[in-house]
């Protein structure tokens, strides 16, 4: 089971913010970040405070690397809406995030998470790798978000015989 995550990118700022949240979305633990906005690796690069040097390309290689696995959604409110949060909040209206980690939350949704009371220890960002249960329906639940963002899915069988016939 995966779970959707979307980060404000202005969070960004340097190394250390960098690697507190960055290094909390990762696909074996089930946590995926959004690409929200569409330019969302833009937009942090050019939250950063330090302008050059071995930082900064190391937080740019990082961004790289995470923002190719991170998901695009199809359909995204326009981008018209106004700030990062007010896009995240039509899009949560739109499908849910599991959580969303912003500089701001002036309306003090539950759903979201102030970026300096970010901890991810808390509930919402606990791993997600439940059993599931050998049904049709129970299968196609835990596999919806995977086969909604995914363009080449490869099933394998491993009970399957070429060579004998059914």
């Amino acid at each position: 089971m995966f779970r959707e995550y979307a980060l404000d990118p202005s969070l960004i700022r340097d190394w250390a913010s960098c690697d507190r949240f960055i290094n909390r979305f990762l696909w074996p633990d089930g946590r995926v970040l959004s690409r929200v906005p569409r330019h969302w690796e833009r937009e942090a690069v050019q939250s950063l405070q330090c302008r050059r040097g071995t930082e900064r390309t190391r937080i740019i290689e990082k961004l790289r690397r995470v923002s190719v696995n991170a998901v695009e959604r199809i359909g995204v409110a326009a981008e018209s809406v106004g700030n990062w949060y007010n896009l995240v909040r039509v899009e949560h209206g739109r499908m849910e995030f599991a959580a969303a980690i912003s500089r701001v939350n002036p309306d003090g949704l539950a759903w979201i998470m102030r970026g300096d009371d970010f901890d991810s220890n808390d509930a919402r960002f606990q791993p997600c790798g439940a059993p599931v249960a050998r049904t049709a329906a129970a299968f196609a639940d835990a596999l919806a978000f995977l086969l909604r963002t995914a363009t080449q899915v490869h099933f394998v069988d491993p009970h399957f015989q070429p060579a004998e016939s059914r």
